[in-house]
């Protein structure tokens, strides 16, 4: 099966950087109509300059009174909402024992509790509609935990049972799920990761470094959309450890006990 995404109203939340700025850019110039949202409206705007069809909307997901709010102003840009791509994030760099339970908690926010808010507001929007797509874009940390990772893991966790049950439910509906499992990637992204003192974590892990290439990634997961997937697997090598997981669980534990994710 392959699905057109020309003409389609798209919602990427987290475009500023990295993947969710990838996407939006790809979606934008293949004929798509992309609704770019982040915190940073500089970096939106500045998107916007790359390819027509983008609109930004300005979105602080850590701010959960205002998200029905967006959600509205979204849906009224173009009268629809056909897919939906969570692209944003907050990571850790902290041991269980230190990570505060504010760091907990915002991880959490950022990561879980603002996906399903707006997963909630958008549901009887779509089905009015005929049915749509929610992207959720996840991590390795989804499948499994690893050291300094705790929260950020059961955040990713949370967000697979959440949606793979939302699948389930609304299948009659017409609306799809798809889990996207990033590995390494190039991006910034654990720059704002959260240490034990509550400041950003400022470095790119090692595995970042020489990660995929964003672009790329934003390929494979537009690819996956198109190929109708419920779940995709980006990344290199790294992303085989899903296998042994399955298959040899404890060979994983016992590689993950002694190493930090880079």
């Amino acid at each position: 099966m392959h699905t057109s995404l020309q003409g389609k109203v798209i919602w990427v939340i987290g475009a500023s950087s990295g993947i969710g700025y990838e996407l939006a850019k790809a979606l934008a110039a293949n004929g798509s109509k992309v609704i770019a949202s982040a915190r940073r409206i500089e970096r939106l705007e500045e998107l916007a300059t790359h390819a027509q069809g983008i609109s930004t909307l300005a979105l602080d997901l850590s701010l959960q009174d205002h998200l029905c709010n967006k959600v509205k102003e979204a849906h009224a840009l173009h009268q629809r909402l056909d897919i939906v791509i969570f692209a944003a994030g907050l990571s850790q760099r902290s041991l269980a024992e230190s990570t505060p339970m504010a760091n907990s908690r915002a991880i959490m926010e950022v990561n879980f509790f603002s996906t399903i808010a707006i997963t909630q507001q958008i549901l009887p929007l779509m089905k009015a509609t005929g049915g749509g797509r929610f992207v959720i874009l996840s991590s390795l940390m989804g499948k499994f935990g690893a050291r300094q990772r705790s929260s950020y893991a059961a955040s990713k966790h949370a967000l697979h049972g959440y949606f793979e049950s939302l699948r389930a439910e609304e299948w009659n509906n017409h609306i799809r799920v798809t889990l996207a499992i990033i590995g390494y990637a190039n991006t910034e992204f654990s720059k704002s990761a959260l240490t034990e003192s509550a400041r950003s974590y400022n470095k790119l892990d090692p595995g970042q470094k020489h990660g995929m290439p964003p672009e790329k990634c934003a390929a494979a997961i537009i690819q996956g959309i198109q190929n109708d997937a419920e779940e995709i697997l980006v990344g290199g090598f790294e992303k085989y450890a899903t296998f042994l997981k399955r298959f040899a669980p404890k060979l994983l534990s016992r590689i993950m006990r002694g190493k930090d994710i880079n």
